[in-house]
């Protein structure tokens, strides 16, 4: 990985609404299904956390911090 740019995005109407349909698809919580949405909406390579609950989500690959270091 190399990461060139940091960008900062708003949380506009269609952040909310790709929230709201992660949210419901997925079951997870409101700011899980935030930062999902703006990464599958600003179209990044890959979703970086330490959360387990992404490996269950499939719209983009995540890895996991435990996983990388």
């Amino acid at each position: 990985m190399n990461a060139t740019t940091i960008n900062i995005v708003n949380i506009d109407h269609r952040v909310a609404y790709k929230a709201a349909e992660l949210r419901r698809n997925y079951k997870i919580s409101l700011p899980d299904a935030t930062q999902l949405a703006v990464a599958l909406l600003e179209i990044c390579d890959v979703f970086i956390t330490n959360d387990e609950i992404f490996r269950k989500i499939k719209p983009m690959e995540t890895l996991l911090l435990d996983d990388i270091l």
